[in-house]
């Protein structure tokens, strides 16, 4: 068996994932059922990504 690359996520789709998955939990889902959907919802490619502009990065890490 031919074993694929690993990507590693961006900010982006990690945030993207986690506000799925708080969207799932505040819907009734155990916590490790809204995991597992939001994350196959990202491998099937049916979250939405949004792409953030230059100055909203400069204003996310100046919250840091």
């Amino acid at each position: 068996m031919t074993r694929r690359k690993k990507r590693s996520r961006t900010s982006e789709e990690n945030e993207a994932i986690s506000d799925k998955v708080d969207v799932l939990l505040s819907e009734g889902y155990p916590i490790k059922q809204a995991t597992a959907i939001a994350f196959r919802m990202f491998r099937d490619g049916e979250l939405i990504i949004p792409k953030k502009t230059t100055k909203e990065y400069q204003i996310q890490n100046l919250r840091k």
